[in-house]
């Protein structure tokens, strides 16, 4: 049985991202990461996974190519971005170093 949830005017999306997006959460310690640069490479390798997913995803049904087409190019935008962030972590650090 499903339960609703708080209707949109009741939900309160701040609290709820920050519980998710808290680093007081009791986490594993295999699963935190508190190296910045390891966490956005991270990323960046799941972004690519994605990215070539959504390419199959397009060979293998031509109905949705134009869709993940955007996709594609949305993910490329993000790699880019995270690319240029990396690098700016990496300075951080070689700096505080």
């Amino acid at each position: 049985m499903l339960i609703s949830g708080p209707s949109a005017d009741k939900y309160d999306a701040v609290s709820d991202f920050a519980a998710i997006a808290s680093d007081q959460d009791d986490i594993d310690a295999h699963a935190r990461f508190p190296d910045h640069v390891a966490n956005l490479v991270r990323i960046r390798d799941i972004l690519l996974a994605r990215r070539r997913l959504f390419a199959q995803d397009a060979a293998a049904f031509p109905v949705v190519t134009m869709g993940r087409a955007g996709d594609i190019i949305t993910v490329s935008r993000m790699l880019t971005e995270l690319d240029a962030i990396i690098e700016q972590e990496k300075r951080l650090a070689s700096e505080t170093a």
